[in-house]
């Protein structure tokens, strides 16, 4: 087993990486690291509450992917940690929302991440659209709008992993499974690694 391995949890809005990041980072004894977007979301939303996802948001969208680059920097290279959305995640928003930061931005990622890209493991989550719509907490022209949008998000964030060379697992449906399932699935897989 590696142990300098990150764990990287992506998938849509309200598909339980926080929940189950914390979870599975107890159980592997190690840090967690949670979506620095949505820290810096919380702050933009105090200053505009009708701001939503799915509007451009270019100068958010590069501090939110240069953010994650220093916290990677800050980060002992021989620790394991779960991380939630990280790279591929902040990359697929961009590149939804705001393509010159995503045409800006990918090639300082993909280089920070290259030497580093085996010892990555993503693992995708899903959710059904019923709970993604009961779980729904954020502003935002529709709801289904919305929740078609963190979909694609999520499906983008897959594809920009393998992209970036990181190996990723099959999904998790998280509502379907309970968490404690969920962790084990994705120990097994990162002892298998």
């Amino acid at each position: 087993m590696v142990s300098a391995m990150r764990i990287v949890l992506i998938g849509p809005h309200s598909a339980g990486k926080s929940t189950l990041g914390r979870r599975l980072a107890e159980a592997l004894g190690c840090p967690f690291d949670d979506e620095l977007g949505a820290a810096l979301r919380a702050e933009a939303l105090a200053i505009d509450p009708a701001a939503h996802a799915m509007a451009p948001q270019s100068a958010f969208d590069r501090r939110v992917i240069e953010a994650e680059l220093r916290r990677d920097a800050l980060a002992p290279a021989a620790a394991r940690r779960v991380i939630e959305t990280w790279h591929p995640g902040n990359l697929a928003y961009a590149a939804t929302r705001s393509p010159e930061v995503f045409a800006a931005l990918w090639p300082c990622v993909a280089a920070a991440l290259a030497p580093a890209a085996g010892t990555v493991l993503v693992q995708p989550l899903t959710i059904a659209r019923a709970t993604a719509l009961a779980r729904l907490r954020e502003p935002g022209p529709t709801p289904d709008a919305l929740v078609a949008y963190f979909d694609e998000v999520g499906l983008l964030a897959t594809t920009l992993a393998r992209r970036l060379g990181l190996r990723v697992l099959p999904s998790l449906a998280t509502d379907a499974t309970p968490v404690d399932a969920l962790v084990e699935a994705v120990r097994r897989a990162v002892d298998r690694r």
